[in-house]
């Protein structure tokens, strides 16, 4: 049961992962397209200036995608089947007061009506939860989370 809840919440974060990739990459084209066009209309040799100066938010959209593509294949590595002792990058993690999906950072995401959260190892909550194991107990934020398994 619990493998085939990663096994979902893992196809659902990859399907967010594929649509802020397809939409910045849209907004990337139409920048660049933008830009081609003023170099076009007002004689200017795209050669001599570089575009990046004249759209830096091109290079800032350029650098999400890479982030996100380079997320995209670190997720699509997860290994569904793996049974860890330890909380690490790709675990499932299950407390007495919620899920915990450890894979990027796209906070709560509901999957067949449970509620999981996806977080990020470099997140407040996965700093606290890396490289626990079943049966710790931490005291967070005057509450007690107990890890109650791993997958």
């Amino acid at each position: 049961m619990r493998t085939y809840l990663k096994h979902i919440a893992k196809t659902q974060l990859l399907g967010i992962v594929d649509t802020k990739i397809d939409h910045l990459n849209e907004k990337v084209f139409l920048l660049k397209r933008s830009g081609d066009t003023l170099f076009k209309n007002f004689g200017i040799n795209k050669y001599f200036i570089s575009k990046d100066l004249i759209f830096p938010d091109a290079l800032q959209l350029e650098d999400q995608l890479a982030k996100l593509e380079h997320l995209k294949k670190r997720i699509s590595k997860i290994d569904l089947y793996k049974k860890s002792n330890i909380v690490e990058f790709g675990s499932l993690v299950i407390t007495n007061l919620a899920i915990y999906f450890i894979s990027g950072g796209f906070g709560l995401v509901e999957i067949n009506g449970d509620k999981i959260y996806a977080i990020s190892l470099a997140s407040e909550m996965g700093k606290v939860l890396e490289g626990k194991i079943v049966g710790d107990k931490i005291d967070y934020k005057e509450r007690t989370i107990e890890i109650i398994d791993i997958f």
